[in-house]
């Protein structure tokens, strides 16, 4: 194999030793089938300070006091273990040749008793790992406990309200969108932001930062802002965004040299063709010639994979290089079928002990191209460049990104947190028994309801300005069976108990 000039083989070897680092740190903190009761570290502390000379992976031996590059003096206890330690540039380097500021983070262990108090109150994983979100306990409590009558009405009174803000606040939302650049206005053109915060603050939503996801848009590199309603746990960074800028160029050449045929005529036809649609729909823009990119852009290569019975398109911003600036400091909880059936479980177990019959249908709600209907931050755009290739011409074109990518850590983490809100307000505002999966939103219903649940979770959506898939296999009405993440639900036996 011989790599081409200006690829990856000009690069300074440390970027593989911090790729091992970053695998190895990944092997340790591997998701396990059940979620982790406690954080394996009391805190995580990030200081840029002198280099604290021990290796990555290490525990101090004694209590280290060190000086942060703002000149503050910091004590990190005995057993701290440094987590990730990156070169920072802008401290410049010693006679020596090293750097003299680095990017440290550190884990402060628990001590014994700290930690047995923590899983004391934590409590045993039986007790809550098969339990529901207390959102949707209450959600059934008030169908179990209110009529048919009062859950349309409540739905109703909550209708009229919003659709009369929403109203009132069209010319506000008009200006804010006036404010962002044309690109960002092409992909949030349809989204009601000042109405979907307000709707949160209302309802007394946690994590109203979920905001500027919609209105400034999504970052690609750099930490993950945390939701506060996660699981905490933590995967450092491989490398630092300055180190990524610095070797763009060289990841340019890489990149551009390993862009060709996929031997695959019909993958290399749909890859191009969706992303000459993606353009036309302003989520993407270009073609750019490489002479007209930044000086710190990045390109990730754009490839399909078979998915069932169609093909997708994914963007690696792993090999790039992009993903692995992110430092990630919660795991999402996503609404596995484990939720859904305890959800149908515990709303029969009270409707049981109420003696009220109750007679179940359910359907899904699908987000259409859902990351695409959120957009990239305008600063971030450098790092959003894509690479296919073009088999009319038998070359590698460029675009950049403007809507958000499918294949980027920062594109997960952001989506979900924007998932879980419309969750969250249509659990608690609606009255809805629903949960969700990433873009699917799977809905219960009391057959008696089941018309007025279909107007309550598709205005909520609409309202907003999120598009959901309205005609064919994703868009199947309630019923008493249905197919939904990868399982069926058969809920016709649900009547028969009386």
């Amino acid at each position: 194999m011989i790599l081409p000039m200006d690829s990856l083989s000009t690069m300074n070897s440390d970027l593989q030793s911090l790729l091992q680092l970053s695998r190895a740190q990944t092997n340790q903190f591997s998701r396990s089938k059940l979620p982790q009761l406690l954080s394996e570290y009391k805190d995580v502390t990030r200081l840029t300070q002198n280099d604290p000379r021990i290796n990555e992976g290490a525990h101090l031996q004694h209590d280290l006091e060190t000086t942060t590059i703002t000149n503050n003096r910091v004590v990190l206890p005995k057993c701290a273990r440094l987590l990730s330690k990156l070169p920072d540039n802008k401290g410049g380097k010693n006679e020596s040749g090293n750097f003299i500021w680095h990017q440290c983070t550190w884990g402060i262990q628990w001590s014994d008793f700290e930690f047995i108090d923590a899983a004391t109150k934590a409590g045993h994983p039986r007790s809550f790992i098969k339990s529901l979100p207390t959102e949707l306990q209450k959600t059934i409590e008030d169908l179990t406990n209110d009529s048919d009558q009062e859950v349309v009405c409540r739905r109703a009174e909550w209708a009229r309200y919003w659709l009369q803000r929403r109203l009132q606040l069209e010319k506000l939302e008009k200006e804010l969108h006036n404010t962002m650049d044309e690109a960002a206005q092409r992909v949030a053109k349809d989204k009601k932001i000042l109405l979907f915060e307000e709707m949160l603050r209302h309802a007394g939503y946690s994590d109203m930062n979920v905001v500027s996801i919609v209105r400034d848009g999504v970052p690609l590199v750099g930490q993950v802002q945390q939701s506060g309603h996660f699981a905490k746990t933590y995967k450092p960074a491989a490398i630092s965004v300055e180190y990524l800028e610095q070797h763009a160029a060289d990841l340019r050449g890489a990149i551009l040299s390993g862009v060709c045929s996929s031997g695959d005529k019909e993958c290399d036809s749909f890859v191009y063709d969706e992303t000459l649609k993606e353009l036309e729909r302003g989520w993407l823009s270009g073609p750019h010639e490489l002479s007209e990119l930044p000086h710190n852009a990045v390109i990730s290569r754009r490839f399909a994979l078979w998915q069932k019975t169609k093909y997708r398109c994914i963007d690696d911003y792993s090999g790039s290089l992009v993903n692995a600036t992110c430092t990630i400091d919660e795991t999402p909880f996503l609404h596995t079928i484990d939720i859904a059936s305890a959800l149908l479980s515990s709303w029969m177990q009270s409707s049981q002990r109420a003696g009220t019959p109750l007679d179940i249908v359910g359907r899904s709600y699908d987000l259409k191209a859902a990351y695409r209907q959120l957009f990239i931050e305008k600063s971030n755009r450098p790092f959003s460049y894509i690479s296919i290739h073009n088999p009319h011409k038998d070359k590698a074109d460029i675009f950049g990104g403007i809507a958000l990518p499918f294949g980027s850590v920062q594109s997960v983490y952001s989506f979900l947190r924007v998932a879980h809100s419309l969750w969250f307000l249509g659990t608690t505002q609606l009255t809805l028994p629903w949960t969700f999966f990433y873009d699917d939103f799977l809905c219960f219903s009391k057959v008696s309801l089941a018309g007025n649940t279909h107007h309550a979770a598709t205005l909520l959506f609409k309202l907003l300005g999120w598009n959901i898939a309205e005609e064919g296999s994703k868009a199947a009405d309630f019923a008493h069976c249905l197919h939904c993440l990868g399982v069926t639900f058969d809920l016709s036996g649900t009547l028969e108990k009386w």
